[in-house]
């Protein structure tokens, strides 16, 4: 019984709480509704008083000389305060005239010099300095020919040195060399040089990063450090070099422009650490280090179609090619006499398979590389098998593309047993590109059942695979991949 007395209680309470709370709310809002009414009334007989004296008065289109703005009445006033100016104030800030001013339409049309230079009288704020441009920018037309001249003046300046990083690498030098005789006709040299470089500047089988150095020499780095699909910068430098020679060979047989005005050519190849020097993101970088000197030195010092490589490039590089050693040379008058080697070509078939068990899988692929470019021997086939079923990945990879290229029919046996079993995409891939560059028409099952596979690097190997192999009669088994869902498919069928 006492729990429900004091239950009531607290609830009568409760009530009496909450309706007094109700009552002081109703009593503010009326109080602020009222007044916003009477801001708004006074409001209302301000603006009509306004308007009937606009329109009562007659046109005024500026006050006489004598309406002066009074500065010491807003000085006066704090500046964390917003001055909100009213009636007393103003009668007090600006002298109304006695009469009406009227200004005849011609004095209307006079010209704003005056309104510009009371403006350009006006100081600037006391806490922002004045900005001042530069005479140069004063004096300049945007867009004349004087500006421009001034934006490439700019332009050429070498920018300051930002950031450099260190790396090891295979710099190998190409100098081009040109008869001083063309010198003396400045059109003539631009085009022997453009001939030299589209010569040089064409696609080769190792990714590297091009630069130019002094006296028209190309700087090319190759670098595991600086690009990830560099894996055996020193191999990869050698067979570049051997494919620029060769290349300027071929021009030089062909191009008979090329040949008359002695356009030649040399390349310089050392290794170690370099210094990358960057002025920013739109210029090129500088090069700094022991290689890029050493490599532009010896490619002064080669002969023309020739390569000189260093003493440590010898050494490391001797099983898999053959040198000529020249007698030690000074190349600079700053350096000591140096020991330097002639790259001649390859090491003989044996000498390079017998490198194909080494334990360094560098060497290995190195030895499948080198297939690609000697003269295939039929009593070396196991070896490039051997290398095909290698345990490192890289290995196998380029085992199958130098298969690719020498398209011997003796190894469709051995991928054909090797395709089912392999489970890498891209390693199937490769097979069936070989299985279209060998040729044979008894491996067609295979490559049209792959056509179907979920991987689209499959389905893609398989429909160039299968043009090669039957030419426009293969269009009726293409016809499917044209709704491919990946696009490189269908853009290749």
């Amino acid at each position: 019984m006492n729990v429900l007395i004091i239950t009531v209680v607290l609830v009568v309470i409760f009530l009496l709480v909450f309706v007094m709370f109700s009552l002081d709310d109703h009593e503010e809002e009326e109080g602020f509704l009222s007044d916003e009414t009477a801001r708004t009334s006074d409001a209302e007989e301000k603006a009509s008083k306004l308007n009937e004296t606009i329109e009562t008065s007659p046109t005024v289109i500026s006050p006489p000389a004598e309406t002066v703005l009074k500065a010491e009445t807003f000085e006066q006033a704090p500046s964390s305060e917003v001055f909100f100016p009213t009636e007393e104030t103003m009668s007090s800030v600006v002298e109304t005239p006695s009469e009406p001013v009227t200004i005849a339409p011609a004095e209307i049309a006079k010209p704003i010099e005056a309104v510009t230079s009371v403006a350009a009288t006006v100081p600037a704020p006391k806490n922002e300095p004045n900005i001042v441009l530069p005479e140069r920018l004063k004096s300049e037309n945007f867009g004349s020919e004087d500006d421009l001249s001034f934006r490439v003046n700019i332009h050429e300046k070498l920018p300051v040195a930002c950031n450099i990083k260190k790396f090891d690498c295979v710099a190998a030098v190409v100098q081009i060399r040109l008869p001083e005789s063309l010198s003396e006709t400045p059109d003539k040299f631009l085009r022997m040089l453009q001939r030299a470089e589209s010569v040089i500047e064409s696609e080769y089988s190792f990714p590297f990063s091009a630069h130019n150095l002094n006296q028209l020499s190309k700087l090319y780095l190759f670098s595991s450090d600086d690009n990830a699909k560099v894996s055996d910068p020193l191999f990869e430098a050698l067979v570049v070099a051997f494919e620029v020679i060769s290349k300027f060979k071929y021009a030089l047989r062909t191009d008979t422009i090329l040949s008359e005005s002695k356009v030649k050519i040399s390349v310089g190849i050392s290794m170690g650490s370099a210094i990358r020097v960057e002025h920013g993101i739109a210029n090129p970088p500088t090069w700094y280090g022991k290689p890029i000197y050493l490599a532009e030195a010896l490619a002064e010092s080669a002969l023309d179609l020739k390569i000189h490589v260093d003493k440590l490039i010898h050494d490391e590089a001797l099983p898999l090619f053959d040198f000529r050693e020249w007698k030690p040379v000074v190349l600079r008058p700053s350096m000591p006499a140096m020991q330097m080697f002639e790259l001649v070509g390859w090491n003989s078939p044996d000498e390079i398979a017998s490198y194909a068990n080494h334990e360094r899988p560098e060497s290995r692929r190195s030895v499948a590389v080198a297939f690609r470019y000697l003269e295939f021997l039929d009593d070396k086939l196991p070896v490039l098998l051997s290398l095909i079923s290698d345990k490192d990945e890289n290995v196998r990879f380029e085992a199958l593309e130098t298969v690719k290229v020498i398209a011997n029919e003796r190894m469709l046996g051995v991928l054909k047993n090797i395709f089912p079993e392999s489970k890498n995409p891209e390693f199937r891939a490769l097979i069936l590109d070989a299985f279209g560059e060998i040729g044979s028409k008894e491996v067609m099952p295979v490559v049209l059942g792959s056509t179907k596979e979920s991987n689209w690097r499959v389905r893609l190997s398989a429909s160039k695979a299968l043009y090669k192999l039957c030419g426009n009669e293969a269009l009726k088994n293409l016809e499917p991949l044209l709704q491919d869902q990946d696009g490189s498919v269908k853009v290749t069928v």
